[in-house]
């Protein structure tokens, strides 16, 4: 610029030394007319010139003003790198601009110093300008430049640096947030997807490789929705159809896929229709396999309503059904419905011989055997146990309802074989009908329930169909249960004992316990309308306690009246406690309590209880005998009568029916016979007996000749309280002599 600016002042001042030696010299008129058309030149180019230099000065000002205001460093350069010119605006960069001729690696310091003399090289050779993004390093500060290096003339050229640090940083997160975004998209356990308009695939990631089992991707154009169950290839078409009008638009939705290896899954589908995004151009369908959670809950659903053991369904379901059918049959008058309650007689002594695990399978089949009875609209249930329940859908008449429980009936009375064994099983079965007066499912069942005990309690393997007097029962029932509650807080429970004598020293040598029971309101209630109840709520466990505790407390009086007289008291053991768990605990504590020894107390069982669970019953008795209780089968004769039974038993005592006592009446041989072979049986056993229900001298002459050596019956006393035991053994500690009873055959009864 400054070279310009000379030859332009050397020129006009040439031209007014010219202009100035013309006139010196004389002037033709041609000379005078060229120098004056010479001079107007002369002035008018150095009237431009000067126009020129005030124009050059002011691009030079506005130049200075747009490299002051430039943040970028202007040095110009020799081919060695020495600063031959720095531009002011170097100065950000140091606290001082950098003096002319300083080499520039001093105030510029690459961190590679090769790079600038390789691009000075490369600008003089190609005579183009190169460009690099080059790392400088200010006092410890790394900060990143745009360098521009163009060639001026041989030996000299323009370096220009613009610092990029900002845009190389953002560059920078902008390039890891890639490499993350990849990263997950890699690894992801969720697939990504993206579907052009027709549903043609144009990306899949890793995931949804994994989740679709492919090893290759699918071909170019393949359509998503081929990759679906065929019954979700529609579904799928359906909710492209919902995203692709509106851009932007979303939808969520679940779908069976069918993997390369055959398996099915099941995917949770967001859809977003990013057509409108050049950079996406598509449908992005974000996948996530949720084949587990489904069953999972699939799972949880099964367990919350289904039978673990059987499959079927439990009762939560059962009564959600049952709640249905009511509700139907409230809005439809043509509709009913019926519900069975089924229980198999006897299962649990099955269960304990087989074991529980063949219990299970025989249950397992009992609940395939009752589908078989049954149409695919019924719902069959498991609620417990052995105890099934069915739901008649769509009955046409009760005759129907009444066939199908004797199909049931029949088909499990078949021989099943369990663990190599044959087992013909037997139900009983308790049936309701719908109607209108049921308000709740619970009452339903309730009802069937109730049908069920009555078919049990009139009678196994049979059916019983409910109605209101059943329900009636049932609640006076209840209320006899609550009443033992009460009696026995009150203390309303009481003993009567009915003497047991030797027909040889016609003394009484014991005394058999019989619970009474005075109610306060309806007073004394015959044993056989509470023991049952008492039998099936449970309670006969404290209440045979009580009576335990009683009999051995009443023992002791009358050991101290009779003195050293052998005696023992008798007592009946139900079919409850009979099982329970801590029986012989239970006896040990009343026999510690009372300070009397084992062998005053005799317990009597039936036989038919003993066969209700053989094995346990056993391992009782034997605890029991192991105490030093005595052992007595009762009743003898009317129930299995079996002489293995006898064996298989520690039973040290025998009592023989009154039902055969009272034949001896007529003096028939036949049935003299049936008690000489029980006396017999029992003897071989080395086995006491005692003859219950003795009631004529007739009855004592036949048993004495046959052998039989004690007895009890109304004949010697009959069942009274405390006191008037005391009195009877005070007053007559023995009764009359047999030769006297047997010569004065008129002579009345003891409780006459």
């Amino acid at each position: 610029m400054s070279s310009i600016l000379s030859s332009m002042h050397a020129l006009a001042a040439s031209a007014w030394v010219m202009a100035g030696c013309l006139l010196l010299v004389p002037i033709s008129g041609a000379l005078l007319w060229r120098t004056r058309r010479l001079t107007a030149r002369l002035r008018r180019a150095h009237s431009n010139l000067m126009i020129q230099h005030v124009e050059i000065i002011r691009h030079r000002e506005q130049l200075g003003t747009v490299l002051g205001a430039m943040t970028s460093l202007v040095v110009e350069v020799d081919n060695r790198g020495t600063a031959l010119r720095v531009h002011p605006t170097a100065s950000p960069y140091r606290t001082a601009t950098p003096a002319n001729g300083a080499a520039l690696s001093s105030f510029f310091p690459l961190t590679d110093p090769q790079a600038l003399p390789r691009m000075l090289e490369a600008a003089h050779r190609s005579g183009t300008p190169q460009q690099a993004e080059l790392e400088v390093c200010f006092h410890e500060e790394s900060r990143w430049f745009f360098v521009t290096v163009s060639c001026i003339d041989d030996g000299r050229h323009l370096l220009v640096a613009r610092d990029m640090t900002p845009l190389h940083d953002a560059r920078r997160a902008m390039a890891r947030q890639e490499r993350l975004h990849a990263a997950l998209v890699q690894h992801a356990a969720d697939g990504v997807a993206v579907v052009d308009a027709e549903g043609a695939i144009n990306y899949l990631s890793p995931g949804m490789h994994a989740a679709l089992g492919l090893q290759t991707p699918p071909p170019q154009g393949v359509g998503f929705e081929t990759l679906l169950a065929g019954d979700d290839q529609d579904a799928f078409l359906r909710q492209m159809a919902v995203v692709l009008p509106q851009p932007g638009k979303t939808a969520r939705f679940e779908t069976q896929i069918l993997k390369a290896c055959g398996d099915d899954a099941i995917l949770e589908i967001h859809a977003a229709n990013l057509l409108h995004e050049p950079d996406v151009a598509g449908v992005v369908l974000n996948c996530r396999d949720i084949t587990c959670q489904r069953r999972y809950q699939e799972e949880l659903r099964r367990q919350a309503f289904c039978d673990p053991l059987t499959g079927l369904a439990n009762r939560p379901l059962f009564m959600d059904r049952l709640e249905h059918a009511m509700a139907r049959m409230a809005r439809k008058e043509t509709y009913s419905y019926a519900v069975l309650a089924i229980d198999l007689d006897r299962f649990k002594r099955v269960n304990e011989s087989l074991g529980h695990d063949n219990g299970d399978q025989l249950l397992l089949r009992v609940g395939q055997i009752l589908k078989g009875c049954m149409r695919k609209v019924d719902t069959l249930a498991r609620l417990q146990g052995d105890d099934f329940v069915v739901l008649l859908d769509e009955i046409g008449d009760k005759l129907e309802v009444i066939r199908v429980a004797v199909r049931i009936r029949d088909a499990l009375a078949q021989p099943h074989l369990v663990d190599g064994v044959e087992i013909s099983l037997r139900s009983s079965v308790g049936i309701v009908y719908g109607d209108y007066t049921c308000t709740c499912p619970e009452q339903v069942l309730r009802d069937a329930e109730t049908a069920l005990r009555w078919a049990k309690t009139h009678g196994c393997d049979g059916y019983k169909v409910f109605h209101a007097a059943m329900h009636k029962q049932t609640m006076a029932q209840l209320e006899m249960e609550a009443d033992i509650r009460k009696g026995l807080d009150r203390n309303e429970f009481s003993l009567h004992y009915q003497p047991i004598v030797s027909l040889e020293t016609n003394r009484v040598v014991g005394m058999e316990a019989l619970l009474r029971w005075n109610h306060p309101l309806r007073g004394a209630i015959p044993p056989m309308q509470f023991i049952p109840v008492a039998e099936e709520s449970g309670l006969i466990v404290p209440l045979g306690e009580r009576v335990l505790t009683l009999a051995l407390a009443q023992a002791v009086r009358v050991r101290a009246l009779l003195g050293e007289q052998p005696f023992y008291v008798s007592v009946n053991l139900s079919p409850r406690q009979l099982v329970h768990k801590e029986l012989s605990t239970m006896v040990q504590r009343a026999l510690e309590r009372a300070r009397l020894p084992a062998g005053v107390l005799k317990l009597e069982v039936t036989e038919s209880l003993v066969m209700e669970n053989p094995a346990q019953a056993r391992a009782i008795l034997k605890d029991l005998q192991d105490l030093g209780c005595r052992l007595a089968i009762d009743d003898f004769g009317t129930g299995y009568s079996s002489l293995s039974h006898l064996c298989q038993y520690p039973f040290d005592t025998l009592k023989i029916d009154r039902s055969f006592v009272s034949l001896l009446e007529d003096s028939n041989l036949r049935h003299e016979g049936i008690v000489q072979a029980i006396l017999h049986m029992a003897q071989s056993l080395d086995m006491h007996v005692v003859a219950e229900g003795i009631e004529t001298p007739a009855q004592i002459q036949t048993l004495t000749r046959l052998g039989c050596r004690t007895g009890q019956g109304y004949f010697f006393a009959s069942p009274m309280d405390a006191p008037s035991l005391e009195a009877f053994l005070t007053r007559t500690p023995c009764v009359p002599a047999l030769p006297a009873i047997l010569a004065h055959p008129s002579l009345p009864c003891a409780h006459e």
